[in-house]
């Protein structure tokens, strides 16, 4: 079992990580999925690469044995814009320099966050649907970047697996196969959306997935749920959603489950996120404020410490 982290405030001090590794020893993980880093953010100059972010984390005696699962940039940001480092025009995604640019930053990340303790590596595209929409002749070069990516790290780190991240409700299943060509396993992300997703909708989601990756695993890399009154959940709906989830993963062949990772333990900081929100919804105040709602009452403690039901549930669950 993983726990997706976020330390608090996204304060990435020994004592901040301090806190949400003490969390997470109440529910005796052995993974921890750590990331997302923007290309832009990592790289700061050719060949220059800053993962301090992690230092503290990885180094913290309580880390000892704990595996991990790096979540990694790829060209395409969140915003469903390019995200390239300083110095490097944009030609198009077969650009030999992109590609050995990417993979340099790909090493990087490998030898340096953990080295020796990364047990899977899933390439962060959130945001292709949108961009491939805007530039639908960039589709294929990107499917063949990461291809390219994917074997490079079974080159070069040969135990780690890969996949590439998914939005559960992101509908192209033909972009689904091109992208998992390669892969080692299904990596989805199942951070639910109320009010059109009820608690018990985990089982459908999973399913569907499961169906169109035959013969290879998947990953739930973002399996969460929001308690925010503003999109027609609660705190009880939440835990009502760990509970049903709890339940229907124990049902699955786990040989088809690479592994789960919950989000997370700690509401994230509504004051760190309003610039984000606000480049994703120029103009949308309505929409801008759901997904502030959303990203900030997923975790399962108040970002004070509170715990919610959900967490005592997913104790429960877990302890089973």
């Amino acid at each position: 079992m993983s726990i997706v982290g976020v330390p608090p405030h996204y304060d990435t001090s020994p004592e901040s990580w301090g806190r949400f590794l003490d969390e997470a020893a109440s529910l005796h993980v052995d993974r921890i999925s750590i990331g997302y880093v923007r290309w832009s953010e990592a790289e700061t100059a050719a060949g220059t690469f800053r993962w301090s972010d992690f230092a503290a984390l990885v180094a913290d005696a309580r880390t000892a044995g704990t595996e991990f699962v790096l979540d990694v940039a790829t060209p395409i940001g969140l915003a469903a814009q390019l995200d390239l480092p300083p110095g490097l025009t944009f030609i198009g995604f077969a650009d030999p320099a992109l590609r050995a640019r990417y993979r340099a930053m790909l090493r990087s990340a490998l030898d340096h966050i953990a080295p020796g303790r990364v047990s899977h590596l899933t390439l962060h595209a959130e945001g292709m649907l949108e961009y491939f929409a805007a530039h639908p002749t960039h589709r294929d070069d990107f499917c063949s970047l990461l291809e390219h990516a994917i074997a490079f790290v079974h080159r070069h780190a040969p135990d780690v697996r890969v996949g590439v991240y998914w939005r559960y409700e992101d509908d192209d299943p033909a972009l689904f196969a091109d992208v998992n060509r390669a892969t080692d396993y299904a990596a989805v992300a199942t951070a639910l959306n109320p009010p059109g997703d009820r608690p018990g909708k985990i089982a459908s989601i999973v399913q569907r997935y499961l169906a169109a990756s035959p013969g290879k695993p998947v990953a739930l890399v973002e399996l969460g749920y929001p308690a925010a009154a503003r999109l027609g959940s609660s705190e009880e709906a939440q835990r009502a959603f760990v509970e049903s989830a709890a339940a229907y993963l124990r049902t699955v062949d786990p040989g088809r489950l690479e592994f789960v990772a919950w989000y997370t333990i700690f509401d994230e900081d509504r004051a760190l996120l309003e610039p984000i929100a606000d480049s994703l919804f120029s103009g949308q105040p309505a929409a801008k404020e759901d997904f502030l709602a959303w990203i900030t009452s997923l975790g399962l403690q108040t970002l004070d410490g509170r715990r919610k039901p959900g967490w005592t549930q997913l104790v429960k669950e877990l302890a089973r």
